[in-house]
């Protein structure tokens, strides 16, 4: 076994000049610049790109975890986003969580998944359903299916903005689209080098749910454009 690697740390020294450090990050960025692959929240047209089996799940066996990853379209293209749904590989329907009490949540959500990527699942063509898409041998099934997928963040989240006073950046914690107050009714702000991490650690000790990155919210079908089926007068 290969001994632990031990750093040495020595940050003695003086710091790279800030406004030289900007400079060449500066540079750095407008040399390096590649598209993000990273979608900001919206509302965006996807295409599975590919389905992924994780295993089964810790509380209930008779069920598996299928990861599917959606990327982008048009302009997005390059930008990938994936999701987690709970599979059935038994007749039961019903998943059993670590408290034994039973839900139907995750097939209801599997139901709706499939359905926003024309596929239709219920509860008298499980059967045939489910291996069709989530054999291993079948998961291309859905790749090139496509739906809408609406991003954001599944709780709480840090975002930086220019500081109220004009000069500097400053991160305050978002919460149900509006930055967190206090009691007074004062926005809490964040800035240094650990803003962001004093922003996440602040949460936590308020006991809000923090999410680091955005998720998939919410999918739909792919609107279909009306069309004017009466002819022309």
């Amino acid at each position: 076994m290969t001994d632990q690697f031990t750093p040495v740390f020595s940050f003695d020294g003086e710091l790279t000049d800030a406004a030289e450090f900007d400079s060449l990050m500066a540079d750095a960025e407008n040399n390096t610049r590649k598209p993000s692959k990273v979608f900001k929240p919206g509302s965006y047209d996807v295409t599975v790109k590919g389905v992924r089996l994780l295993g089964p799940t810790l509380a209930d066996k008779t069920w598996m975890k299928a990861l599917i990853t959606y990327a982008g379209t048009g302009e997005n293209e390059g930008k990938e986003i994936s999701s987690l749904v709970l599979v059935p590989m038994s007749a039961s329907l019903k998943y059993s969580k670590a408290d034994g009490e039973g839900s139907i949540y995750p097939f209801k959500n599997l139901m709706e998944t499939l359905a926003c990527l024309g596929i239709t699942l219920t509860r008298d063509n499980v059967k045939s359903v489910i291996p069709q898409h989530f054999a291993p041998a079948n998961l291309n099934t859905l790749v090139g299916r496509t739906c809408t997928a609406k991003i954001g963040y599944k709780g709480a989240y840090a975002q930086g903005q220019k500081a109220s006073s004009g000069e500097g950046f400053e991160v305050v914690i978002m919460n149900y689209g509006e930055a967190y107050k206090d009691d007074t009714g004062t926005v809490i702000t964040f800035s240094g080098d650990n803003a962001y991490a004093d922003a996440e650690k602040y949460a936590a000790e308020i006991g809000l749910t923090f999410a680091s990155f955005p998720d998939i919210v919410q999918l739909s079908a792919p609107k279909v454009e009306d069309t004017d089926s009466a002819g022309s007068w």
